[in-house]
């Protein structure tokens, strides 16, 4: 663990409880794996974890609810109501699409990309999400082309850049670098 998973003041490490299977919501597993552990991508327990995520728990449940007018809820303005409104469903799909594409499933990460492209001509669509799914297929110039995007855009979420467990896999590639020097991150 390089990281060093810090435990001071707890009653005991959390990271057994954080790494039991959990199928109502997978997610913390994953995180565990890849963000505390630092466990590869291509590991198996990674894989099956992240393949989890996809199939079960909030992801698929939040998916399944959408109209099939492309909106959740009802239409109306984005954020409102918390999680259920159209750019919580944007961001969730666009998550969806990067651990579709680490769990090696890129048919249906390149299908989340064309939805959310489609989407783009209904509503707004951050280009920083869109680099959610680059990233997870491993096409990192054009991931930092649409965070470079985002940032000119000022999209919303681009302040959180830096630590986002999401573009972990960018984190030593020159032009993320330059892009939080040029964020003033660093």
């Amino acid at each position: 663990m390089s990281n060093m998973f810090r435990v001071d003041g707890l009653k005991d490490n959390p990271l057994p409880w954080l790494l039991e299977d959990d199928p109502e919501n997978p997610g913390p597993r994953w995180f565990a794996l890849t963000e505390l552990l630092e466990s590869p991508y291509s590991d198996p327990e990674v894989v099956a974890a992240r393949q989890a995520v996809a199939t079960a728990g909030p992801v698929p449940a939040i998916l399944n609810a959408q109209d099939s007018e492309g909106y959740w809820v009802e239409p109306g303005p984005g954020y409102y109501p918390k999680y259920r409104g159209t750019a919580w469903s944007i961001i969730f799909l666009a998550q969806l699409g990067e651990a579709y594409a680490v769990a090696g499933k890129v048919g249906e990460a390149r299908e989340v990309l064309r939805q959310l492209e489609e989407l783009s001509r209904q509503r707004y669509v951050s280009p920083y999400h869109l680099a959610y799914v680059y990233t997870g297929l491993g096409e990192q110039d054009t991931a930092i082309d649409w965070l470079e995007r985002a940032y000119q855009e000022r999209a919303g979420a681009v302040y959180g850049v830096k630590g986002s467990f999401l573009f972990t896999t960018l984190r030593s590639h020159p032009r993320f670098t330059a892009l939080l020097k040029r964020m003033n991150l660093t």
